[in-house]
């Protein structure tokens, strides 16, 4: 089944088709050197990148998108469709985040049995593992930006969006955390799942929310790194939708 039974958007899942195939020649060569890459990875990373109280440029979340592998990064900077591709990409959830309408990708899948939804072996796994990958990497700008007020609900939202990567860590999780023996780790499975689409959208909400804060207390506030390496015609690397002409470069 699809994710939570939802009716696909058909031109959302067009796009993330075309995604899709513009991205294999990487994913391909991602395996290749031991470090597989899919498009729910991808996605999820690129959601913790896009809901981020910080702008992050290309040049660095790229390789962080790679676990830093040198090889695999300078080939996605190298080659200029995958590179215009996974910059589509940011963009693409950067509106979907800014639109306060964030989704999961549209093509999904969930399994019936519990186990099979866990782990890198599932669409939902993958998914996850990549979000971890983007939170571990922001932790330090998360703390910095973060409120106490905020502090213990994001907590638990990124408890649950990181839930499906693994499930024996997650069983290990509920025996630590549930004081109560009369919820078993089946019915807080059912109940993460059914409030994924809202913790998607109220982890984005919170950071935009960060974000905006620290962009009115701070007008000149620069994106995460030094200005990348983009053309004056390419999409800004601030994720505008705008060219870099039109945009950051002034």
């Amino acid at each position: 089944m699809t994710m939570y039974d939802r009716t696909p958007n058909a031109k959302k899942a067009k796009q993330e088709k075309a995604f899709t195939i513009a991205l294999k020649k990487i994913m391909a060569f991602s395996e290749e050197h031991e470090f597989p890459m899919t498009f729910n990875t991808m996605h999820g990373f690129v959601f913790g990148l896009c809901s981020a109280p910080i702008a992050i440029s290309p040049t660095e979340w790229i390789p962080s998108l790679f676990g830093e592998n040198d090889v695999i990064s300078q080939m996605a900077f190298d080659d200029t469709e995958t590179f215009q591709t996974l910059v589509e990409l940011f963009n693409y959830m950067m509106e979907q985040v800014q639109d306060e309408s964030p989704e999961f990708p549209q093509a999904m899948r969930l399994h019936d049995a519990m186990s099979d939804n866990f782990g890198m072996q599932s669409d939902l796994g993958q998914w996850s593992q990549g979000f971890i990958d983007a939170s571990e990497w922001l932790g330090d700008v998360w703390d910095d930006a973060m409120i106490d007020v905020l502090e213990e609900d994001h907590t638990v939202k990124s408890v649950m969006l990181c839930f499906f990567s693994d499930e024996e860590f997650s069983r290990r999780l509920h025996d630590e955390l549930i004081e109560n023996d009369d919820v078993t780790f089946e019915e807080i499975y059912q109940d993460f799942l059914r409030l994924l689409p809202n913790t998607l959208k109220a982890y984005a909400f919170t950071g935009r929310k960060l974000y905006e804060q620290q962009l009115a207390n701070n007008p000149n506030l620069q994106p995460h790194n030094a200005d990348p390496k983009i053309g004056r015609n390419d999409l800004c690397y601030c994720g505008s939708g705008k060219k870099y002409k039109k945009c950051c470069l002034h």
